[in-house]
């Protein structure tokens, strides 16, 4: 049986050993489309349509090492971060836990609204919880892209939950997600 996924149109899957619960996977029987995000989250497998498996590919093996500051950190020294880091995401931690993000956009919005960027802390102008974005170690290329996408972000924090809050423990780039996809193609 062909699976076709309505929000990847370019993508397939078919196996006949696997079957797809029509109630959680939200499948469609009149032409046999499914959400994508239920149905990899219930058989991890998805190919595209030049043969790429990238099911085995989880964000553990695409992380990078986080950029942090502190919500203390002032504009100006976290714009020379991005550039010296060559990042366009920095996050923002307490103790290791997250506490917010900042983008470029972000950087910039808050030099041109007047004030001295050397003299703002970061924390007046992140992004903050719960508005943030995350991902952890486990989960697959796939649900990261369908994240980016849906949220239009660039770079997602990966985090581990803790008693304390959620520790970052690496980034996701749109950056990584191309390495691997060139990697993967070569």
């Amino acid at each position: 049986m062909i699976y076709i996924f309505p929000n990847f149109p370019d993508l397939e899957f078919t196996d006949p050993t696997i079957t797809v619960d029509p109630v959680v996977s939200n499948l469609d029987p009149e032409n046999m489309t499914v959400d994508v995000n239920v149905f990899i989250e219930r058989t991890g497998d998805i190919k595209g349509r030049y043969g790429l498996d990238i099911n085995p590919v989880k964000v553990n093996d695409l992380k990078s090492l986080p950029i942090v500051v502190t919500k203390n950190t002032k504009i100006y020294d976290a714009a020379v971060t991005m550039f010296v880091e060559n990042v366009g995401t920095i996050f923002i931690v307490e103790e290791g836990i997250l506490q917010g993000v900042i983008s470029r956009k972000d950087l910039l919005k808050a030099s041109l609204g007047g004030g001295n960027p050397a003299d703002i802390p970061v924390g007046v102008v992140m992004t903050r919880m719960p508005k943030i974005i995350y991902c952890k170690d486990d989960e697959s290329l796939i649900v990261i892209l369908r994240k980016i996408v849906d949220n239009e972000i660039d770079c997602l924090p990966v985090i581990e939950d803790t008693k304390k809050g959620l520790k970052v423990v690496g980034r996701i780039s749109k950056t990584n997600i191309v390495n691997c996809l060139y990697d993967t193609l070569k």
